[in-house]
């Protein structure tokens, strides 16, 4: 197991563990994938307490099956959770921390690692208000030839999705209403052949048996910022600041597009 501080979120997008996780109080626990699904422990880490556990979990020293570990702690199972690609600070463990404190977040989040192609998490025009780091996000990348980025898918129930909206200003019905800021990002589906993730071959049943949401940006302040005349890209390293407070755009002071989602938008 590991914990926060191993993990930190800043600068932004923070840290990434090496393996899928769960994560709860501050700790995360690897997940290991084995024929009948994720087990909490096993060979990639400890396992959590309470030791005793349901009659169909595989032993102890194999780990507890992820759905027994959920239940143990009164969490909904991966059966009905939303997967949504965290290709920015999401993906750390910190940042759930921070997500719990700040916005309400509840329950154990289940991180699966993951291996997203033809998208990119690009750097954007603006920067968070909070502490004026330079956000990321992603779009497609159908120029450039083998694109593969590894990134984490996040099963999230229906009241984390919840928060992930807030997080990331998600609320299209706020759209150019007076005195109400207008949403940051949209939430999407991704297509089916986009994101695979980590272990999905080893398992029996099918992982993912949704489409994978993703947050794009559709306000000035998250649109992808040119270096040269194109996307840079988080996976080059920071984006190329004239100084260390990463300043190097100012807000943009462009009149708004109308927004316009480029595939379905879920509810």
């Amino acid at each position: 197991m590991f914990t926060d501080a191993e993990y930190p979120a800043d600068p932004y997008p923070g840290r990434r563990a090496p393996t899928s996780f769960v994560h709860v109080d501050g700790v995360g626990y690897p997940l290991t994938a084995t024929r009948t699904g994720y087990v909490v422990g096993g060979p990639a880490g400890d396992v959590a307490p309470p030791a005793c556990h349901a009659d169909d979990a595989v032993p102890a020293d194999d780990g507890v099956a992820l759905d027994v570990w959920l239940a143990e702690r009164d969490a909904p199972p991966l059966a009905g959770r939303t997967p949504v690609l965290a290709y920015g600070s999401n993906a750390c463990p910190s940042k759930l921390t921070w997500l719990r404190e700040n916005l309400g977040f509840t329950g154990p989040a289940v991180a699966l690692r993951a291996e997203c192609v033809g998208y990119s998490a690009v750097w954007t025009t603006g920067v968070r208000d909070r502490d004026n780091q330079r956000t990321v996000t992603l779009m497609p990348m159908p120029d450039v030839p083998h694109v593969i980025e590894e990134h984490v898918v996040l099963l999230a129930t229906t009241d984390q999705l919840k928060v992930l909206d807030v997080c990331e200003a998600a609320d299209l019905s706020c759209w150019g209403e007076p005195g109400r800021p207008d949403p940051r990002y949209r939430r999407e589906l991704l297509p089916d052949d986009v994101v695979s993730v980590d272990g999905a071959a080893s398992i029996d049943a099918p992982v993912l048996t949704e489409p994978v949401h993703a947050y794009f940006g559709c306000h000035p302040t998250r649109e992808p910022a040119l270096v040269d005349g194109a996307p840079a890209r988080a996976v080059n390293g920071a984006f190329p600041a004239s100084d260390a407070m990463n300043d190097a755009f100012a807000t943009p002071t462009a009149a708004k597009a109308s927004f316009s989602a480029t595939r379905a938008t879920p509810p």
